[in-house]
């Protein structure tokens, strides 16, 4: 985990949204780039997406920017 720079402050910032998550999803949320600011900004939309959705939206290049415009649009 040291060698993909996930750091305790990391794992204690990113199991405040899942307390569950395992060695495996925390070194592919941090390697495709998911911060805590990330799933915290969907968690204010009223969406609770587990790790592997956080870090499928975060490849694919989803934003809350985008899924905010999404619901403007009714879709």
């Amino acid at each position: 985990m040291r060698v993909q720079g996930i750091t305790p402050e990391y794992i204690r910032e990113m199991r405040k949204f899942d307390s569950n998550l395992n060695v495996d999803e925390l070194i592919g949320m941090k390697v495709q780039g998911v911060t805590p600011e990330y799933i915290r900004e969907f968690h204010e939309l009223g969406l609770q997406p587990s790790a592997d959705d956080v870090i499928g939206m975060k490849v694919q290049g989803v934003t809350p920017e985008y899924v905010r415009e999404d619901a403007r649009h009714g879709t």
